[in-house]
């Protein structure tokens, strides 16, 4: 089965997270017999196209290099309310359409799969319905919001979602916003987990573990909530609980989180990294008791799963796709969501009690193997291709 990515996300080179599940997907399900072929935006200094361990990605053009601003950064939908940012936005489209159909054109697909339902599916609707070809739609967290909150989303999707063969979330939570705002289509919303690779993520011998040592993977953003992670950090620093915290990651938060951490007197205790290549991650996890995540409404989770995977502790939030990785107290620890005290309860937990952490860890780790690697998820992704295409 030959199947076409459209995606706005894809990675642009090995530091690079945008997307970068999506990638681990396509080279996957090579092993169902899957070949995917990738159209994503183009960005400065990119080819237009290139061959990625053997996944064609192909990166469409939609404006001069300063100004192909939509995609990888994160605020597509603040773009929109800016200046011309409707003009643009028109134009991004109509550009990826059009590199679609020429794509579809050029390459015998038996499959479109649009990989969240904004800003990709309604061009995949578009495609499907010139080269008479199935539509399936892929959606990973913020998509769903914006389609459950904004009627304007739900229009500019509608065609897309009602054309579609399958519908698949990343979470039992994600599936339940999207079937209460389209219950029309509640019986082709699936549950479709992130994959993660456990030929990247597992534990690195080559590292001791630091039983002191917190890590959280994440972005600077109101939704990741640092802010009360810092809050947590400062409490454990009053109780003089001896642990580091880790930060990896960056986004538009991090100078008002770098100013808290000096303001509670925090530096040698919490710092800030900026985002690492997997294998240096890797080393991360496996250095570290636990992984920390206290996301709110986060549509999945998926540096609980690689730390995990690791052998590190996933402690997180009782919010969003958090719960289908964490059961409390067994494959991982529960906090409070938005509660500073409720999460340094739960992280002071994870350095103190070694023999708990350890059994929880372990358990959270067959876990993660058995329900988020690269194979068992292809295997589901496939399934519903097999079932589209019939």
């Amino acid at each position: 089965m030959n199947v076409l990515f459209l995606t706005h996300n894809y990675p642009r080179h090995d530091r690079d997270y945008s997307g970068v599940f999506l990638h681990l997907l396509a080279r996957q399900l090579k092993e169902e017999n899957i070949n995917v072929t990738v159209l994503a935006p183009h960005d400065t200094g990119l080819p237009e196209s290139e061959t990625l361990d053997g996944i064609p990605v192909n990166r469409f053009r939609y404006d001069t290099d300063d100004k192909e601003t939509f995609a990888y950064r994160g605020n597509m939908h603040k773009q929109l309310l800016s200046p011309g940012g409707l003009l643009r936005f028109r134009r991004f489209m109509r550009a990826m359409r059009q590199s679609a159909e020429q794509l579809t054109q050029d390459n015998n697909f038996d499959l479109i799969a649009a990989h969240w339902a904004i800003p990709s599916a309604p061009v995949g609707s578009q495609v499907s319905k010139t080269a008479n070809i199935p539509l399936v739609i892929h959606s990973h967290g913020t998509d769903v919001r914006l389609l459950s909150q904004y009627a304007v989303a739900r229009w500019f999707a509608g065609d897309a979602l009602k054309r579609a063969k399958s519908w698949s979330v990343v979470s039992s939570y994600l599936q339940s916003i999207a079937r209460d705002a389209f219950p029309a289509y509640a019986e082709k919303i699936a549950v479709c987990p992130l994959p993660n690779d456990e030929s990247l993520f597992y534990v690195d011998e080559t590292v001791t573990r630091d039983t002191k040592l917190l890590v959280s993977v994440t972005r600077f953003t109101e939704q990741k909530r640092v802010g009360v992670l810092i809050e947590a950090c400062r409490l454990l620093h009053q109780r003089g609980v001896d642990y580091s915290l880790e930060i990896y990651g960056a986004g538009p938060l991090e100078d008002e989180i770098v100013s808290k951490i000096n303001e509670y007197e925090l530096n040698g205790i919490v710092t800030i990294s900026g985002p690492v290549p997997h294998a240096e991650l890797r080393k991360v996890y496996s250095r570290a008791q636990a992984v920390v995540l206290n996301s709110f409404k986060e549509g999945f989770g998926l540096t609980l799963v690689e730390g995990a995977l690791c052998g590190a502790m996933p402690v997180g939030v009782n919010s969003g796709g958090i719960t289908d990785i964490i059961e409390n107290r067994e494959t991982g620890l529960l906090a409070e969501v938005d509660n500073a005290e409720s999460l340094a309860d739960v992280m002071q937990k994870a350095l103190s009690d070694a023999d708990e952490t350890r059994r929880i860890a372990d358990a959270a780790q067959v876990n993660a193997i058995e329900r988020f690697t690269g194979p068992a998820v292809a295997r589901r992704y496939a399934e519903i291709y097999r079932l589209a295409v019939g």
